[in-house]
């Protein structure tokens, strides 16, 4: 169990916590687990333990109001794998690939709220593994791609989000204001991706 599994398992309790307090302040487990303060000792603790696990190794704090910028300024990335040998067992086709990718592209436009604000997805980076061995072979480089013709963290490692930076390195903005305070920096060219990857910027 990660620790945005913890904090989402937290959130869900204090939330029922607060819905027994709303709709049955009386009933006697009301009473004996959110009233008595178990529930508050328990949010406690675990929130104490992920501070305890975490603190130093995330951008950001509360030291500053520069640090606390940074706690939520900081862009999303989401990775996601597809596996070729799993696609075949349940049926997964390119259309359903494709129809994903259009899910991704467009998941906030019609699912607005208050916690999600403005978000909005910025770049959809497609790496699709296709083999190394010459087109007329398709049954080799079917293979090889089930496999994989690079490692998948090599590939991430090409694409980079960060503040825009001025000509001594700095950050152009101390505080971030939207989504132009940042530059999206993909390494990756026709000419220097590993053969049998093809790269397919799904945003463009």
């Amino acid at each position: 169990m990660n620790a945005e599994t913890v904090f989402s398992i937290a959130n869900l309790v204090a939330l029922a916590g607060w819905l027994s307090l709303i709709f049955a302040p009386r009933w006697k487990w009301t009473q004996k687990i959110v009233v008595s303060g178990a529930v508050s000792l328990l949010l406690s603790v675990a929130y104490l333990v992920l501070i305890v696990l975490f603190f130093g190794k995330a951008e950001g704090g509360f030291g500053s109001l520069a640090d606390v910028m940074k706690l939520f300024t900081n862009p999303y990335a989401a990775k996601i794998y597809i596996s070729p040998a799993f696609a075949e067992r349940t049926g997964f086709t390119d259309h359903d690939l494709e129809v994903l990718f259009e899910a991704l592209g467009n998941m906030f436009e019609h699912d607005r709220s208050a916690a999600r604000g403005e978000m909005v997805v910025r770049g959809i980076y497609d790496f699709e593994h296709t083999g190394t061995q010459h087109e007329n072979n398709a049954e080799a480089n079917k293979r090889e791609a089930r496999l994989g013709c690079a490692h998948a963290h090599k590939l991430f490692e090409g694409i980079k989000v960060d503040l825009k930076k001025d000509a001594d390195g700095n950050d152009v903005k101390e505080f971030p204001e939207s989504f132009a305070d940042y530059e999206v920096v993909c390494d990756w060219t026709n000419e220097n991706l590993p053969k049998g990857v093809k790269l397919h910027k799904r945003h463009e």
